[in-house]
């Protein structure tokens, strides 16, 4: 709005236009007229402006004067409208050859350089919806009033990555090794770091993974780092995972004396054969052995614990063995003996079926039965006995796994000096 002044001698002032689009005020009085123009936007506005003086009725000489009216400056903003928290060195720009540059930043922005100028350099610190203005004079002495705004959306950078959850030593060929870490904030995707020879199976971009494991893998570090369009956060600690040759489907045990503070362990994914055909394996008094299966454990003739020795064989379930061992396992522990002479036998002591089975598992000796008790027993997971039968004078019997959930158990069938250990499994 522009307010143009005039001082005429008289009382009383007409006032017309010759330009109607700039709205001149109707009429005036007193000595110091004065009328308002309209602004325009668009393009300078002319006009002519006449003023008839009246005073004691008579009409005074016409004033004439011509006014341009010229339009308020709309600055216009260009620069970067999405970008990334911490993004420093962003330039924003408006129309050159103008007067007093005024600059507006909202309290997530800091302009380290340009004040004044038509082009600022800007610090974007925080992250959300933010804006940055401008105002100025242009040439012909107009100043815009409300600064020009632009929004600006600034990101945030991907979150610190936690520790990675999962084992820490496994075998060459493993499968199925779950890893995983809390969920990172700010992140669209993940991106893991494997030792060589690991591949991700399944959950890859995610913060949970499956990992095989080659049969040529190495140890190595694991890592994992959030990301999204602002680029990749801080990365998790290292994780150093141990890759051991792979564990062996069956291994025979023999000719093996572990004496006083010596402590020994033995794996096999599947069975593992404790002396026989002729061979001894002893423990003596001090001395300490490990024997970890996948499937069955049978100590055969020539295996001694002696008194003082110590043994435990374990049943796994979870892929551990015997570098990954630790106390107390996990799977299932099946025999310990401390303190206490053994002799094992070389023949099988029983046979089970169906196995898998839905409900009734039998139960039959391979031997005759010559023994007044044969003690049969079925260990849950971790370790908990859950039935318990014996045989006496006969050759099998029935076991009811109905009311067990469906799962991996462990049976164990004792004859005197004779123990055997098999998986069974319950099915739905």
């Amino acid at each position: 709005i522009t307010t143009i002044t005039g001082t005429v001698t008289g009382t009383t002032f007409a006032w017309t236009n010759s330009n109607v689009a700039i709205g001149l005020g109707a009429s005036g009085t007193g000595n110091i007229p004065g009328f308002t123009t309209a602004n325009s936007t668009t393009a300078p506005i002319s006009a002519i402006i006449t003023i008839t003086p009246v005073a004691n009725g008579c009409v005074g000489a016409i004033l004439t004067f011509n006014i341009t009216v010229n339009p308020l400056p709309t600055p216009t903003i260009t620069g970067l409208a999405t970008l990334c928290a911490g993004n420093t060195g962003v330039t924003y720009m408006t129309e050159t050859s103008m007067t007093g540059y005024i600059w507006t930043i909202s309290s997530g922005g800091t302009i380290i350089s340009g004040s004044g100028t038509n082009m600022i350099t800007v610090l974007w610190s925080a992250a959300g919806t933010q804006n940055v203005g401008v105002g100025y004079t242009n040439s012909n002495g107009c100043i815009a009033a409300i600064p020009t705004v632009k929004e600006v959306n600034v990101n945030s950078a991907p979150g610190a990555a936690g520790n990675i959850s999962g084992p820490i030593i496994v075998q060459q060929g493993q499968t199925d090794v779950a890893y995983s870490i809390t969920a990172i904030s700010n992140t669209t995707g993940y991106v893991w770091t494997l030792p060589t020879g690991a591949t991700i199976i399944s959950g890859g971009n995610t913060n949970s993974i499956v990992v095989a494991f080659a049969a040529n893998a190495t140890s190595g570090v694991m890592r994992v780092s959030g990301i999204n369009t602002c680029g990749s956060g801080m990365p998790s600690p290292d994780l150093m995972i141990t890759v051991n040759p792979a564990i062996p489907t069956q291994i025979t045990v023999n000719n093996v004396i572990v004496g006083n503070g010596q402590s020994n362990c033995y794996n096999a994914t599947q069975t593992i054969l404790v002396a026989g055909n002729g061979t001894l394996v002893f423990v003596l008094n001090g001395g300490s052995a490990k024997f970890i299966a996948g499937e069955n454990i049978k100590f055969l003739p020539g295996t001694t614990f002696q008194n003082g020795g110590y043994v435990r064989g374990y049943i796994s379930t979870t892929g551990e063995y015997c570098a990954s061992l630790s106390e107390p396992f996990v799977a299932n522990q099946i025999m310990s003996v401390e303190n206490e002479p053994i002799m094992l036998s070389e023949n099988r002591l029983f046979r089970i079926y169906p196995n898998p089975t839905r409900s009734m598992l039998t139960v039959e000796l391979l031997i005759e039965n010559q023994h007044p008790i044969v003690e049969v027993k079925v260990f849950g997971m971790m370790g908990k006995l859950l039935i318990e039968d014996q045989l006496s004078g006969v050759k099998k019997t029935e076991l009811s796994l109905e009311n067990l959930p469906a799962g991996i158990y462990l049976l164990k069938a004792m004859v005197d000096d004779r123990v055997e250990i098999t998986k069974i499994i319950k099915i739905n």
